[in-house]
């Protein structure tokens, strides 16, 4: 199972590789620019311009109620402080999310997670969720955009701003000050 961690932090990796530090999460099918169709947003919204589909209902999410919180791992203890996680599976890495909404669902429960979990996406392709579009057009890697394996994270600021893109290596906790520095004081 991958996890796409947005509000932000997209991460993108199977979900029980989170499990003991608490993070799991799913995501959208399909996400939206608010009021326009493709990527011209407001720099204003950043990345919380856009819409996407919760896990278990499908309705739309707008990401704009998460502005103000900068997100990732690092939940349960930094969630009071404005940090929180959106998960976006993926099954595009070695076919590791297959399951449905539910199952995914019943799989992460079993975590305790306790983010925003959204609908399945692909993060590559013709069929790219245009909030990954956003995200890879604002932090691109030297080899290319392409996210190139699970894990893969972006941490967004409080205003929406993809502030860095971290590789597939690098653990959630290495990560924590970046977080932390984040975080409304």
């Amino acid at each position: 199972m991958r996890v796409a961690a947005v509000s932000f932090v997209a991460l993108t990796a199977p979900a029980a590789a989170w499990g003991a530090s608490g993070l799991r999460s799913a995501v959208a099918s399909q996400v939206h620019f608010r009021g326009a169709r493709g990527l011209s947003m407001s720099a204003a919204d950043g990345a919380y311009g856009f819409t996407v589909s919760d896990l278990d209902s499908n309705a739309p999410v707008d990401l704009a109620k998460f502005k103000g919180s900068v997100s990732l791992e690092l939940y349960a203890r930094l969630g009071p402080k404005k940090f929180v996680v959106l998960a976006f599976p993926c099954n595009q890495f070695g076919g590791q999310e297959p399951g449905s909404a539910s199952e995914i669902r019943k799989f992460v429960n079993g975590y305790g997670v306790k983010f925003p979990m959204f609908a399945k996406v692909d993060v590559n392709g013709p069929n790219t969720l245009p909030l990954y579009k956003y995200l890879k057009e604002k932090k691109g890697e030297l080899l290319g955009n392409d996210i190139k394996w699970n894990f893969a994270k972006f941490l967004i600021d409080t205003n929406g701003n993809v502030v860095q893109r971290y590789g597939p290596q690098t653990s959630p906790s290495s990560i924590e000050k970046d977080i932390v520095d984040l975080l409304p004081a």
